[in-house]
């Protein structure tokens, strides 16, 4: 029966509406009788004009956003990395973070699959703040020498903010609307974001937030990379990981040097513990263990006890 679509637990009145029929209202707005639906142009019988909401929060029923054109290619990293959103990608130290990350960057460049996901192609400005820029150029030749140029901007070394004539997000801003990446690379985030605590919730939120805001604003992607403890656990506040859409982290397999990445996210379906194989050809990862894979990673072993 339709009265079985009302919630039980809210306060219906019934009021007679036009032509004597009955209307049952819900926290004043009229249902439908048939749906259960609440009707929200008869709010405490006035209709809502939502044009008069112009400050900052503005609201959008569900029905106007169920008609609204979809984006036809939502997603940077199918299922990942979100466009108009951020990640947080955390490693231990040495464990192969920027590694990936490279290997990311010439997949959305690319527009190939990034470890078995589909990517839409763009350009992909890279932030290597931790990086020497003659071992972050050998590091790349590789697949340089392989795939070609690409559309990847590189800035390698520190950024020293004291020396900055504008602020270093408006800068970073600045380069967006001018280079219009599908996906922004900052290795690591607290060589660019000033954090005086990194356990103190506040002030990573905060300072996040500035980056996940930009991204959304700009309809890029900002991908944050961050230390993590052997464990695998990210290091410092949830701050890092409340902010973000996804959390991409790369651990060790226990016993073992192999690396496992996984990731937990908001939007997206996770990515369960999947193990990464170094390249020799390329020097990029992938999930995949070919027999070149296998025969260079025994040579590597037999070298190692020799």
């Amino acid at each position: 029966e339709p009265d079985d679509l009302l919630d039980p637990d809210l306060d219906h009145d019934a009021v007679e509406g036009v032509e004597g029929e009955v209307e049952v209202t819900v926290g004043g707005f009229v249902v439908d009788r048939d749906t259960g639906i609440p009707d929200i142009e008869g709010t405490d019988g006035e209709p809502v004009d939502l044009d008069l909401l112009n400050g900052i929060l503005s609201f959008t029923t569900v029905g106007d956003l169920a008609i609204e054109p979809s984006d036809t290619r939502p997603w940077v990293v199918e299922g990942l990395m979100p466009r108009g959103g951020s990640s947080l990608f955390s490693s231990s130290p040495k464990a192969g973070k920027s590694t990936t990350l490279r290997t990311l960057s010439f997949a959305v460049a690319r527009g190939v699959p990034f470890l078995g996901r589909a990517t839409t192609r763009g350009s992909v400005m890279y932030l290597a703040l931790e990086d020497h820029r003659e071992l972050f150029k050998n590091a790349c030749m590789p697949a340089y020498q392989l795939y070609g140029p690409q559309p990847i901007y590189c800035h390698v070394g520190p950024v020293y903010e004291n020396d900055c004539v504008e602020p270093i997000l408006d800068q970073l801003e600045q380069a967006i609307c001018i280079l219009k990446p599908r996906l922004v690379i900052i290795d690591t985030v607290i060589k660019f974001q000033s954090i005086e605590n990194t356990s103190d919730y506040s002030q990573v939120y905060t300072a996040l937030s500035a980056l996940h805001t930009m991204a959304r604003k700009l309809n890029t992607h900002i991908c944050m990379a961050h230390h993590a403890s052997k464990a695998g656990t990210v290091l410092g506040s949830m701050g890092f990981q409340g902010v973000v859409d996804s959390v991409v982290s790369i651990f060790r397999r226990p016993f073992s040097m192999r690396r496992l990445i996984s990731s937990e996210q908001r939007y997206g379906a996770p990515m369960t513990p999947t193990a990464l194989y170094l390249d020799p050809k390329t020097q990029m990862v992938t999930h995949i263990q070919t027999e070149e894979i296998k025969a260079w990673e025994a040579q590597q072993k037999a070298e190692a006890k020799a």
